[in-house]
C-alpha cells in the first residue's frame, strides 16, 4: 500500500510539533479582544449667551479639559475645570463637560464609572448636576447629584453599567445647571467646577473574557482552518494505517 502521508508522519508524530499545534489551536479558540478605549476628544458645551464662562476668556481663562487612556486601554481618566458667572436674579446657567472617543474589542458586559469633582457654589445659587455615560449612542448610566449649599466635593459611589458586546464609541458628560436666587444682585456670583486630575472621573471596563464565540481575525481563521485540516488528515491517516496492518 502506497504511503500518501507526504512526510506528515514524522512531522505530526514529533512530540514538540504536536504540542505546538495544540497550543496554537487553543490560543485561537480562546481569543477574545478586551475593550480598548481610544483617547478622548474633550470640549465644553455652554448653552447660555447671557452667562459669562471662564473658558471664553483670553487664553481660555485658565480653564482646561482633558482625558487620557489608562490600564492598557481598558480605562479612562477624565479631568477639567471651568467657572461661570450669573447674569441676573432667577438667572439659569448650564455647563457641560464632554469627553468622547472611539472604542473597540469585545466587552464582558460590565464597566464602572467613579466620579470625583468639586463644585464651589455661592450661597445664593442652587445647582443640579449629573454624570452620564453613553456607549454606541445609547445612554447606559446616569448618576444624579444634588448640592447642599454652599457646595463642596462630590465623590459619588462607583456605579456599574452595561456595555454592549462590541462597543465602538463612548461619550461621558458632566452637566451642571445653576440657578441664581430671586434676591441675587449685581455683581452676580460665580460657580466653579473642578474635576482634578488626581481624583477625576474614571471609567474602567470589566475585561473578563465574555462567554461568546471568539472573534477571530481573518489571518487567524486561515491558520486555524489549516491546522484543523492537518490534524484531521493525520487522524484519518492513522486510522487507515491501523486498519491496513
Amino acid at each position: 500500500m502506497s504511503d500518501h502521508s507526504f512526510g506528515l508522519k514524522p512531522f505530526m508524530t514529533h512530540p514538540s510539533m504536536r504540542l505546538r499545534i495544540t497550543l496554537l489551536l487553543l490560543a485561537a479558540a480562546a481569543l477574545a479582544h478586551a475593550v480598548t478605549f481610544g483617547p478622548p476628544t474633550s470640549s465644553f458645551d455652554t448653552h447660555d449667551d447671557n452667562c459669562q464662562y471662564a473658558n471664553y476668556g483670553p487664553g481660555g481663562g485658565g480653564t482646561s479639559i482633558t482625558g487620557s487612556v489608562t490600564n492598557g486601554g481598558s480605562g479612562l481618566t477624565l479631568s477639567g475645570n471651568d467657572s461661570f458667572q450669573g447674569y441676573g436674579a432667577n438667572g439659569v446657567c448650564h455647563l457641560t463637560f464632554d469627553w468622547q472617543g472611539t472604542a473597540s474589542g469585545s466587552s464582558s458586559g460590565i464597566a464602572t464609572v467613579t466620579p470625583n469633582f468639586t463644585l464651589t457654589v455661592p450661597a445664593d445659587v442652587t445647582i443640579t448636576c449629573s454624570v452620564t455615560v453613553t456607549i454606541n449612542g445609547i445612554q447606559e448610566s446616569q448618576l444624579n447629584c444634588t448640592e447642599a449649599p454652599p457646595g463642596g466635593t462630590y465623590s459619588l459611589p462607583p456605579q456599574s453599567f452595561s456595555v454592549p458586546p462590541t462597543p465602538t464609541s463612548y461619550l461621558v458628560q458632566l452637566a451642571i445647571t445653576a440657578t441664581w436666587s430671586p434676591s441675587s444682585s449685581s455683581p452676580f456670583s460665580t460657580v466653579s467646577v473642578n474635576v482634578p486630575a488626581d481624583a477625576s472621573i474614571d471609567i474602567l471596563a470589566g475585561n473578563a473574557p465574555p462567554v461568546v464565540v471568539p472573534v477571530l481575525s481573518p489571518s487567524l481563521l486561515v491558520v486555524t482552518g489549516v491546522l484543523l485540516v492537518i490534524v484531521g488528515w493525520f487522524a484519518v491517516w492513522r486510522r487507515t494505517t491501523a486498519l491496513a496492518r
